[in-house]
């Protein structure tokens, strides 16, 4: 019984942490559970880095965005773009991309 307990332990040890859907984080990062504290953490896979604070921007105006786009300005003051239905966020101005619509 001891030994299937530990197993189970071991086992519960190696599942990955639980993705969790955030608004506003710039593109490549990504928020997790940790399953020990059960804080949420951020981690970008490109760079490896991780942080318990959020790397998320502020809202921020960007007149013309195609309809729902949101614009932030990032810790370094630039500005990403999130598409609001998928959720994905990219540095490339959506105003720029190809068949956008330029108003």
């Amino acid at each position: 019984a001891a030994a299937a307990e530990k197993a189970r332990a071991a086992a519960a040890a190696r599942r990955p942490n639980e993705r969790v859907r955030m608004a506003g984080l710039p593109p490549g990062w990504a928020a997790y559970v940790d399953r020990r504290t059960k804080y949420t953490y951020f981690y970008n896979a490109r760079t490896r880095r991780s942080t318990w604070q959020s790397p998320a921007g502020k809202p921020a105006r960007a007149a013309g965005l195609p309809a729902g786009w949101k614009a932030y300005r990032g810790a370094g003051g630039k500005l990403y773009y999130i598409r609001g239905r998928t959720g994905k966020a990219t540095w490339d101005d959506p105003r720029l991309l190809p068949g956008a619509r330029v108003l």
